[in-house]
């Protein structure tokens, strides 16, 4: 269930399964009546039976009722054997509920602030933002714009319209880092305004990720040391205005070895100061060889190799961009020889059943970006179901996020109606989003906090 994009307060829609509310037609009278936070919007569902008049002033005198989690009554795992994309379908109905019944949402009010119950981890800052910033900033410096240089022609040259690969998904950034490059003021402000949309899409706690070196800008005025602060200073600004809990985690990108010492370095300087761990992105597919050869690939990635067994060493956390674009062995080469906590994406673990079993086991955590792995071509639109899927089936540890929004073109809110197309309801996701708060790199008396607030955003009682 997702509003539509254009949604209008005190209308009537009818909820779909995995579709868009449509409004109400008129031949449908009251059942039963419930109040809801969804999204930004306060609803009150409604189900109705076909039939029947009235049923407007029904609804409209209905009582809102005591206002409860989408989670309190969960709907029932999808079927075994449903494919990816059918929407869920029920074995039975279950016998209080008449058979030609539907469910009838009426938009209330638009929440300034949302319940927050999702925890983002894999996010890149310098993906996340907002085209209009990106066009602002641009025009401002005299920057280079596509086409006329219209805000509608930059948004149409950072979408990707069919999926391709992820260097070709890369490419899109040419847009992007100019406008921030070297202006210690932008990157601030971009830091923030990145926390005010976590706000908006019911973010708890978020790790962006940016490699500070991609946005010193020529000529060596601004160090990336002063990048990194500035970023601290927008997410700090941003925490304390909108009440989600940030940390940064620092990038370095693959094939860029001259930056590899001095972001360990930042990363150990402000490990206490809102960095809470290091990862390595870029075009994975460069960082392997056509053969396949690991030993060959080991020797490739030696210098990316020592570098994280030295943040191991120091006690920095580790995430590795692997099994995105490269096969199951870079996974296996992230764990046994960088030492990773997590794994950023790792869709094609799935091509190495003994390792897979060993990620389950061992409860290693997937960064899955559902959208971003369509565009990236990291998975096929011909897969019968999607790796979340199975990564749910198995009990695997994952969790749902964004990669590069500003090039997907999406919010959490798009992701997660992506997912409820798949079959996921309320209940899976919460599951997810604790297994994510369990996986974050915040120190363990800030993470027993962070899954105190779940337990109290889903309705969880507190556990031994």
């Amino acid at each position: 269930m997702h509003l539509p994009i254009h949604t209008e307060i005190n209308r009537l829609y009818i909820v779909k399964d995995g579709a868009a509310a449509t409004p109400l037609n008129a031949s449908h009278v009251p059942v039963s009546t419930g109040h809801v936070l969804f999204s930004a919007y306060r609803v009150r569902l409604t189900q109705v039976a076909a039939g029947g008049g009235g049923w407007e002033g029904s609804i409209r005198s209905a009582g809102r009722g005591t206002p409860r989690r989408p989670t309190d009554r969960p709907t029932p795992p999808p079927v075994v054997g449903q494919q990816w994309g059918e929407p869920q379908r029920r074995r039975h109905a279950p016998r209080s509920q008449p058979r030609a019944s539907r469910i009838v949402m009426e938009v209330t009010e638009r929440v300034a602030n949302p319940a927050k119950c999702r925890v983002h981890l894999h996010i890149h800052l310098d993906g996340a933002i907002r085209p209009s910033t990106i066009w602002e900033l641009s025009r401002q410096k005299k920057l280079p714009l596509p086409g006329n240089g219209s805000l509608k022609e930059l948004e149409e040259a950072l979408q990707i319209h069919s999926p391709r690969d992820l260097a070709f998904f890369l490419s899109k950034f040419r847009w992007i880092c100019p406008a921030v490059m070297g202006d210690l003021a932008a990157i601030e402000r971009v830091a923030f305004e990145f926390v005010e949309d976590e706000a908006g899409s019911a973010v708890l706690y978020t790790e962006p990720r940016f490699s500070p070196h991609l946005l010193v800008g020529a000529g060596g005025q601004v160090t990336a040391r002063q990048v990194t602060e500035a970023a601290l200073r927008g997410l700090a600004r941003g925490q304390q205005q909108f009440g989600v809990t940030a940390r940064l985690l620092l990038c370095c990108i693959r094939g860029m070895t001259e930056f590899y010492s001095e972001t360990l370095e930042l990363c150990t300087e402000f490990r206490d100061k809102g960095v809470v761990g290091m990862d390595i992105a870029g075009d994975e597919a460069s960082a392997t060889t056509k053969d396949g050869d690991a030993h060959s690939c080991e020797q490739m990635l030696e210098p990316e190799l020592k570098l994280f067994q030295e943040a191991a060493r120091r006690g920095i956390h580790r995430t590795v961009h692997a099994g995105e674009a490269g096969p199951a062995y870079m996974v296996q080469v992230a764990l046994d020889k960088m030492h990773a906590e997590r794994i950023g994406h790792g869709y094609h673990v799935l091509e190495d059943e003994e390792l897979y079993k060993r990620c389950i086991k061992e409860r290693v955590h997937f960064e899955c970006c559902p959208s971003s792995s369509y565009l990236t071509g990291a998975v096929s639109l011909t897969q019968t179901k999607h790796p979340v899927q199975r990564f749910y089936e198995d009990g695997a540890s994952f969790s749902v996020n964004l990669d590069d929004p500003t090039v997907i073109q999406a919010d959490m809110d798009t992701e997660y109606s992506l997912l409820r197309r798949m079959g996921f309801n309320e209940a899976m996701f919460a599951t997810m989003n604790f297994n994510a708060a369990k996986a974050s790199f915040l120190p363990d008396s800030e993470k027993k906090e962070l899954l105190k607030k779940l337990r109290e955003a889903f309705g969880v009682p507190e556990t031994d």
